[in-house]
């Protein structure tokens, strides 16, 4: 059975990644390992949230050498004409060294979160104290706090990791030459 390795141990990511492939004509061994994201703990724009999501996916298929693919899943904030939101990058890569990318989910936030961002705060934190829960990122996370369990952290991952598989459902669009566009 093929391998897929993602780089982190959150539930939620993990779950993510394996209802993503579960829904492959191929069963997949989904494992999950520990791997640093090299970014800061609270990502913020699209470069930092990608580097992350970069990084985990290089680390987890390193670290388990008979993997086919290794995926990362990195959250960030992103600020758009002063209003903040939360949304996430997927990365995988193979062993050839080819990259599926897939980003978005993106979600507004409440200012009361915006203002705890902009002064450094990290938005798992700030979502705990507004709902006054623990943990909540390896839970239904900002979005199913936002949605009122509408829409969760582990639906948007999934389907995140599913876009990012475009490369290799359609490798011959990837793969094609200029001269034939």
């Amino acid at each position: 059975m093929p391998i897929v390795v993602v780089g982190s141990r959150n539930p939620v990511k993990v779950a993510a990644v394996r209802g993503a492939f579960a829904r492959l004509a191929t069963a997949w061994d989904v494992r999950a390992v520990d791997v640093p994201s090299g970014v800061s703990p609270q990502p913020i724009g699209h470069d930092e949230t990608r580097a992350g999501a970069r990084n985990r996916a290089v680390a987890a298929l390193a670290a388990i050498p008979d993997a086919t693919f290794g995926v990362g899943i990195e959250g960030g904030v992103f600020e758009y004409d002063g209003e903040w939101y939360t949304g996430a990058w997927c990365a995988i890569v193979d062993r050839e060294g080819r990259i599926g990318w897939a980003g978005g989910g993106l979600i507004l936030l409440p200012s009361c979160v915006a203002d705890g961002l902009r002064e450094g705060a990290e938005l798992g934190t700030l979502m705990d104290r507004l709902a006054g829960e623990h943990n909540t990122k390896q839970k239904m996370g900002a979005i199913g706090l936002l949605t009122g369990g509408l829409v969760g952290r582990q639906e948007t991952y999934e389907h995140l990791v599913l876009r990012a598989l475009a490369r290799w459902r359609r490798p011959d669009w990837f793969e094609m030459s200029d001269e034939a566009h």
